[in-house]
């Protein structure tokens, strides 16, 4: 807790990337302890460091992250911590805030920026999809991307993605995003359905038909065709509607 009240006194007192502090200001090594949530790294390798803490945010193995420098990093210094300069902001070009502790024995504070990539494997179009497509296994492809931007998470299971809508057109090779995906109701709007009310025992069914389109367990507004009012149930399957009694 201590260290991580230093670092981010340094993160607020430092100013921003270009100034004199980029250089390296001497810190008191008395005052850094076990590091928290700053990410302890102790390493040679300042990219390395980089590649750990970000590969530890994604949870995913360290060689599927790429860092290369785009300004100065430090060199012959061992990295004690490392932490973002925008909270969450990690992939593509990305500034970090670093604790190195030089040859001499000096502890400072150096901002490094970077070009992060992360080489995961997602689920992609095979073929353009159509909006309102339901997804079928055909449709997908697994492909190893470069990611340079966080911020759509991407479903691990191609069991997370047939069955469901894609909620507009895409062209071949379009990852699929989470934010892309809608269930796929059960009744859709215009569709015919048979409206049921049920009490004490007795039973009774009409014709109707969907205004909209109805997912299991959920109210969807339907006519009724002999009375053309419309009215509201829960949908029961792709065919059944059961309507409360008034």
């Amino acid at each position: 807790m201590k260290r991580l009240t230093v670092l981010l006194g340094i993160a607020i007192l430092l100013p921003i990337a270009g100034s004199s502090a980029v250089k390296g200001e001497p810190l008191a090594a008395a005052s850094l302890g076990r590091s928290g949530a700053s990410g302890s790294s102790s390493d040679a390798d300042p990219l390395t460091a980089i590649r750990r803490y970000v590969a530890e945010h994604f949870s995913t193995d360290e060689a599927e992250i790429q860092v290369r420098p785009a300004g100065a990093v430090p060199v012959g210094a061992e990295v004690l911590a490392v932490k973002e300069a925008m909270p969450g902001v990690l992939l593509g070009r990305a500034t970090f805030l670093m604790t190195v502790k030089r040859k001499g024995g000096s502890v400072v504070a150096q901002w490094s920026t970077v070009d992060v990539t992360w080489s995961h494997p997602v689920w992609v179009a095979r073929r353009a999809l159509k909006r309102l497509s339901v997804i079928e296994p055909e449709d997908l492809e697994l492909r190893t991307l470069s990611l340079t931007q966080a911020g759509h998470p991407f479903p691990d299971h191609r069991e997370d993605i047939v069955g469901k809508r894609i909620v507009r057109g895409i062209e071949a090779g379009y990852p699929i995003r989470v934010d892309l995906l809608e269930q796929t109701p059960a009744i859709v709007r215009g569709a015919p359905v048979t409206l049921v009310v049920e009490a004490a025992g007795v039973r009774i069914t009409t014709t109707g038909q969907a205004k909209e389109d109805g997912f299991a367990g959920k109210s969807i507004a339907v006519m009724n065709l002999d009375s053309h009012k419309i009215v509201y149930g829960q949908v029961v399957d792709s065919s059944t509607v059961r309507i409360p009694l008034q």
